[in-house]
């Protein structure tokens, strides 16, 4: 049973293995580019914790992730990493170059379920075989009436089907769900009811 429990990007990326070799797609990243920024705040907590580890000048955390968003102006304001203006139905990536996919508040944009089919394809795609999609899905409605519920069916039943919607298409693409949730994104000011999750790419 999914209950709901306070999250954050960090949060879901902190259990991934071998973090900080991973090539990071923060696909549909906007200008707040949240997931690249968890990383970074991740990995750089880590190194902290051991400054016996010299952090090598052409292998650091920023040179490990490439921000897509089909809005080009978006990018204009990206500091560190590489960036490139896509879509997400079409990405212009090898197939199986990334270790990790990260998409916050994307999936939910495509008006059709044609297009969703698509970015998830190319999403697994461009993914390792043993890669990691991870990523956060607004529900709606956004602010339930009842905060305090701890299971889906309590809060609003069609969040229930929107998210067996949503698994039912990953794992089509042949994903598995190792963690699952709903919530909010506690460094988000605005508290809006979500589906978070990480799937690992199995074939």
């Amino acid at each position: 049973m999914i209950t709901i429990q306070p999250y954050t990007h960090e949060d879901l990326l902190r259990n991934l293995p071998n973090l900080d070799n991973s090539l990071l797609l923060d696909l549909g990243c906007g200008s707040q580019r949240e997931f690249s920024m968890a990383y970074l705040s991740y990995l750089y907590k880590q190194k902290a914790e051991k400054p016996e580890v010299p952090i090598e000048k052409n292998n650091r955390p920023e040179s490990r992730i490439v921000a897509v968003d089909l809005e080009h102006k978006l990018l204009g304001v990206l500091q560190s990493g590489m960036s490139v203006s896509a879509d997400a139905t079409n990405l212009p990536f090898k197939d199986a170059i990334f270790d990790i996919v990260a998409a916050g508040c994307l999936f939910n944009r495509f008006k059709l379920d044609s297009e969703l089919e698509n970015a998830l394809a190319e999403s697994v795609r461009v993914l390792k075989l043993g890669g990691y999609l991870i990523g956060d899905i607004p529900l709606s409605p956004s602010f339930p009436e009842h905060w305090e519920s701890v299971t889906i069916a309590q809060i609003n039943p069609d969040y229930s089907e929107q998210i067996m919607k949503y698994k039912k298409m990953m794992t089509e693409k042949g994903l598995e769900f190792l963690k699952e949730g709903i919530g909010y994104n506690s460094n988000q000011i605005v508290l809006a009811m979500k589906f978070y999750f990480y799937a690992v790419k199995n074939n």
